[in-house]
């Protein structure tokens, strides 16, 4: 029998995620810490040549490689005070409860399992450490023979953060950004060279122009595989830039809870809750108080 947990996501802006149900799968260059995906040069190499990789060229591709994939991002607690502040709009967003088994993708409604690579949309804790991966560790002579050596070195890079982190008792999944179902990308950073190329692959079948956010949006699970792959593969060139968003359709299902922030608008978000009326039946309300005789706080279950 699975073994059902609940996680929690820190949103600033909860009707942009309740409109669609899409969750961000952030690349490296939208993640806030510096040291994201870092690792050490000399124990690579040592790795390297053990396994008589070249290793410029081992590095290059990994280099390459980590702004190809994402990584949605859980916590096992709802009730810290600087997430709230920092994820949650400084307490005036909300935190989405879900309810999924931490061995499987039943979070994501269309995943795109990837079997050649094992991108499969397991959760996972991260590893908070001293120093970055390979600086100390042994090495594991069999790593070589795994389903992909470099897929294998993405997901390690991905899953360690500095003991500094401890704090958010972070789960995340790492998957590939060409299994996106939506990709969002700002009008200003498609060339018209881009938008040939789009044009000529067919991306522009499936999308969506949104002049006042000035963004377009290509909806890639609309589209037919053949297409869709084409184009979420050319997608990803816009990973580099943090204001591109690669979004995962959820499983309404999954959402348990939402527990309003202690700053949050809640006139505002009743009035937008009385026009989504899908998921209320399986979710749970709370509002957050502040302790008064402690820096802690509290969830008062409310009707909505």
């Amino acid at each position: 029998m699975a073994n059902f947990k609940t996680f929690y996501k820190y949103v600033s802006n909860p009707e942009y995620f309740l409109d669609g149900f899409y969750i961000r799968a952030s690349q490296l260059s939208a993640l806030n810490d510096p040291f994201e995906a870092n690792y050490s040069d000399e124990g690579l190499t040592e790795y390297a040549d053990l396994l008589e990789y070249n290793y410029e060229g081992f590095i290059e591709d990994i280099e390459k490689r980590k702004h190809e994939v994402g990584v949605i991002c859980f916590t096992e607690s709802k009730d810290n005070l600087l997430m709230w502040s920092h994820y949650a709009d400084e307490h005036k967003g909300c935190v989405l409860g879900f309810v999924f088994d931490n061995k499987n993708s039943q979070l994501l409604e269309h995943f795109n399992y990837d079997p050649q690579n094992n991108y499969d949309g397991f959760f996972t804790p991260i590893s908070y450490r001293k120093r970055p991966r390979y600086e100390l560790d042994a090495f594991d002579s069999n790593l070589a023979d795994s389903w992909s050596f470099e897929d294998t070195l993405l997901h390690e890079i991905f899953e360690r953060k500095s003991d500094e982190w401890l704090y958010e008792k972070e789960h995340r999944t790492v998957l590939k950004l060409n299994q996106a179902d939506k990709v969002i990308v700002p009008i200003d950073h498609i060339s018209q060279r881009k938008e040939r190329e789009l044009i000529a692959i067919g991306a522009y079948k499936h999308c969506s122009i949104n002049l006042q956010k000035k963004v377009i949006e290509f909806l890639l699970e609309d589209m037919d595989e053949n297409i869709r792959k084409e184009v979420a593969d050319y997608l990803t060139y816009f990973s580099k830039n943090p204001e591109a968003l690669y979004m995962f359709k959820v499983n309404k299902i999954s959402l348990c809870s939402i527990t309003l922030g202690a700053k949050c608008d809640e006139k505002k978000l009743r009035a937008h809750f009385y026009n989504h009326q899908s998921y209320k039946e399986h979710v749970r309300f709370y509002r957050t108080k502040l302790q008064s005789h402690s820096y802690s706080l509290f969830f008062e279950e409310i009707e909505f």
